[in-house]
């Protein structure tokens, strides 16, 4: 399962095995870095290319898109799903990801004719058919944290 937030910044969490990964350098879902070209740049001091195109803010001043009244627009949709899709993509071909959640103050504005918008374009884009579906839960990230802390600690216990 990938999870990709969408808010002031652009995150992922990454689920092989029945585990949430973090990679040898705690890098997995750093996707916000995700480079289109060799002429992207990558550095810790910056926002990622990924981020720097699907913040809210960047949404802000492109389309002057408001969170406490969003709207329905198809240019808004089109131009995150030109961007997101590939991202997605790449990670489901690569890792043989069977499901996609998208999660944060973004989407959560967006309504299920984006999610439908966005899993037309990925499906076009992938191997395998994807299920991409918008977070179901108030607080996937603390959510997640506690699940993995029980898990953790159940562990421990057995």
């Amino acid at each position: 399962l990938l999870f990709i937030s969408l808010g002031t910044g652009v995150g992922a969490g990454l689920i092989l095995d029945e585990k949430l990964r973090h990679g040898c350098r705690f890098l997995y879902g750093e996707i916000g870095y995700y480079a289109p070209d060799v002429h992207s740049f990558s550095s810790y001091r910056q926002q990622g290319w990924l981020e720097s195109q699907l913040n809210i803010e960047a949404l802000k001043n492109k389309f002057a898109f408001d969170l406490a009244c969003p709207q329905a627009r198809p240019e808004i949709y089109d131009h995150i799903s030109k961007i997101l899709a590939p991202a997605i993509s790449n990670i489901v071909n690569i890792l043989d990801i069977e499901t996609v959640v998208l999660g944060g103050v973004l989407i959560d504005t967006l309504d299920q004719k984006f999610i439908d918008y966005i899993s037309e374009v990925v499906g076009k884009l992938v191997l395998n058919p994807v299920q991409i579906e918008k977070h179901t839960a108030d607080e996937p990230g603390i959510i997640g944290a506690a699940t993995l802390a029980i898990n953790q600690r159940l562990d421990e216990i057995i």
